[in-house]
């Protein structure tokens, strides 16, 4: 772990579709959350055809739409008590290891910024044994998610903006990036990510490749 004010850079990791692959186990939990919420069966190639990486967009797709932050706050509540109840088969993408050592040896300080709840985000972070490499998180439940940037604001927003980037695999990340003023890098390597957002800016198909590309950027 480097600390950020001794860091030569910073490295924010969305976590879903970039540094896990946890789709099958989002399926299952999205299907308990909207049937619960729908009093109806959903099925799993509905969720295949409209899901999106942000919860109160995936809700919006399906007609439930909080009006108010206490309603936003129960359906946050809710979703993260699924998550954890759920044994979710989650596992680092190839090579995200690999990468995350990298970066240290670079000297860049490491950070997650995820649409998922604190308590899910961490659990998953420590069972697959990389949260020692990350200074710090953000998560949905710890303000305005994505693509709001309070997240990045809290992680780095003292730093030089020349000098962060962000990776993720949603449009939302993409926005996020945008709203903060930071450089984004595209993770294409996960099959649920939004390539037709993603392909048109800078992007790379696995983790290691981002290495360079991160090098290149803060060059700058």
């Amino acid at each position: 772990m480097i600390d950020p004010e001794k860091a030569k850079g910073h490295v924010v990791f969305d976590c879903d579709g970039t540094l896990i692959s946890s789709f099958e186990g989002i399926l299952n939990c999205l299907i308990i959350f909207l049937e619960a919420e729908l009093e109806r069966t959903v099925t799993r190639e509905e969720i295949k055809d409209n899901y999106y990486a942000q919860l109160d967009v995936m809700a919006e797709r399906f007609g439930i739409i909080a009006k108010c932050k206490e309603e936003k706050d129960r359906l946050l509540k809710s979703w993260a008590d699924i998550c954890a109840a759920q044994s979710q088969q989650n596992g680092l993408f190839p090579e995200v290891k690999e990468l995350l050592m990298a970066c240290e040896k670079e000297e860049w300080a490491l950070y997650v910024w995820t649409g998922r709840d604190r308590v899910s985000a961490l659990e998953i972070l420590k069972a697959l044994g990389i949260m020692p490499y990350f200074w710090d998180i953000r998560t949905a439940s710890d303000g305005i998610p994505k693509p709001h940037p309070m997240g990045m604001e809290e992680l780095v927003g003292e730093q030089d903006k020349k000098k962060v980037v962000l990776i993720g695999d949603s449009g939302a990340d993409l926005r996020g990036a945008e709203n903060f003023g930071c450089h984004f890098i595209g993770a294409t390597w996960c099959d649920q990510a939004d390539k037709k957002s993603l392909m048109q800016r800078n992007h790379t198909h696995s983790p290691l490749a981002c290495l360079d590309k991160i090098k290149e950027l803060f060059k700058d």
